[in-house]
């Protein structure tokens, strides 16, 4: 496997409080170019989800989730639910262009099922932008690595896309950050 696809245990994602993981990447692009990743549907649809977004907080919308796209690789039989494209809704808590992006994930972060997802942008020069990712609200152990595993297989495909490589394969790369996942998250 390439080496830019390993999985190095300096880019798991952390658990923070229970139900919350932290994620940090430097991406190779300035912060403008950063934020249109967040925000516009068809650079977001190379990366995580397609689907238009609010603008202002409150604003509800769906995000569609088309994962066989992301790199040409069917979901295996555990997954296959997401062989075609799922929708989610969501909702705009903040936008403070290009700094910050909160999603209400699965709707409403105060219902059932719901969570919260935090974009932070922090520009490194001109040329690089600091992305931290805060998703709280998660419900449990399994729950916390799943999410923990989709995120690490999302921006690894997103880093991908800004270095301007093929994608990596999305959902063997999953299953292996998921084995990660599974060691290093416990009770």
């Amino acid at each position: 496997m390439n080496k830019e696809h390993t999985v190095m245990k300096e880019d798991l994602g952390d658990v923070t409080a229970p139900g919350t993981l932290r994620f940090e990447r430097l991406l190779p692009v300035g912060i403008h170019r950063a934020w249109a990743h967040l925000v516009e549907p068809e650079l977001r649809a190379h990366w995580l989800a397609g689907g238009a977004m609010g603008t202002q907080p409150g604003d509800a919308f769906e995000l569609l989730f088309d994962h066989t796209a992301l790199s040409g690789e069917q979901a295996p039989e555990r997954f296959k639910q997401f062989r075609a494209p799922v929708s989610q809704a969501s909702r705009v808590l903040q936008m403070e262009e290009p700094h910050l992006l909160v999603l209400a994930w699965r709707n409403d972060a105060n219902g059932p099922g719901g969570s919260e997802a935090r974009f932070e942008l922090t520009a490194q020069g001109d040329k690089q932008t600091a992305l931290h990712l805060t998703h709280s609200g998660l419900r449990g152990v399994a729950e916390t690595r799943d999410v923990a595993a989709g995120w690490h297989a999302h921006l690894g495909v997103l880093l991908d896309v800004l270095h301007g490589r093929i994608p990596r394969p999305f959902w063997s790369h999953l299953d292996k950050v998921a084995a990660e996942y599974e060691a290093s998250i416990t009770e």
